[in-house]
């Protein structure tokens, strides 16, 4: 009878035991993070790069559409020293900051196509830039970015001297003959200039449009604005390691910004 009640009193220990350890197993579980992303449109107001660019009221378009976007890590590494350009609103738009990931930037259209050096990890700051893309096929194109070229003294429309930027220097080294350019505009808007007027005409700073002292042309060609890219027609050669010049670094930025600590008010997405 004494065997049965320590065997009782055994079992009840074991069983009070194991639900005890259960219990702290239970108290020690911890519930996984769970990590957002959060869609890099959202900390890129329209409103900042409407104000930058010359337009009338009823003008609607998408500003940011003109301009490029480099980004800068804590340790200043970035997607140019792998011969990469700027970002285009396009591809920007796409993007997504991952706070819980190292503080990363994502894009997940360049992921698929195994292109890693967009995804910049404890992100420190987007530089943003007036610029123009020059395509020379349909493979090849190079990113014009307005503060990083040079700029000569031109007399404006209203007979003052203004900062330009020579049309002839939105032509790659890559173009060794030149037929003409195809200027296309945020709208869609285009005109098609030749080699004369390209090495006639300028890029107006301030007044953000084209000029051509010297030649007598029409003035929706001679008055070109809202300028979002060109195409070259003519021959040109591969450049196997070519360095585009017209990069503007982090003191010559339109516009920059880097991302909030407090994310309150954002909406985030779970990253899985």
């Amino acid at each position: 009878m004494k065997k049965i009640i320590l065997l009782g009193l055994l079992v009840a220990f074991i069983l009070l035991f194991t639900a005890c350890s259960e219990d702290d197993n239970n108290d020690n579980l911890v519930e996984p993070e769970i990590i957002y992303a959060y869609s890099l449109d959202q900390f890129v107001p329209a409103e900042i790069f409407a104000d930058q660019i010359i337009h009338d009221d009823d003008d609607d378009y998408d500003w940011r559409n003109l301009f490029y976007f480099w980004s800068v890590a804590d340790d200043g590494y970035s997607p140019r020293p792998a011969g990469y350009d700027d970002l285009n609103w396009n591809d920007m738009a796409q993007g997504v900051y991952i706070p819980l990931d190292k503080n990363r930037i994502r894009f997940p259209q360049y992921d698929s196509l195994g292109v890693g050096a967009y995804n910049v990890k404890w992100i420190n700051t987007v530089h943003v830039y007036r610029g123009v893309r020059t395509n020379i096929n349909d493979t090849l194109s190079v990113v014009f970015e307005f503060n990083g070229m040079d700029v000569v003294q031109v007399e404006n429309y209203d007979g003052g001297m203004e900062n330009a930027i020579p049309l002839a220097d939105f032509i790659p080294e890559h173009v060794t003959v030149l037929d003409s350019v195809t200027f296309t505009a945020i709208d869609g808007y285009q005109q098609t200039y030749y080699p004369e007027e390209i090495e006639a005409g300028y890029w107006l700073i301030d007044s953000q449009k084209t000029i051509f002292p010297g030649l007598d042309l029409p003035g929706s060609k001679k008055k070109f604005k809202f300028l979002q890219s060109t195409q070259i027609f003519g021959a040109y050669e591969e450049i196997e390691e070519y360095i585009n010049p017209a990069m503007a670094d982090e003191n010559s930025a339109d516009w920059s910004f880097s991302f909030p600590e407090d994310l309150t008010g954002y909406i985030g997405e779970v990253w899985e």
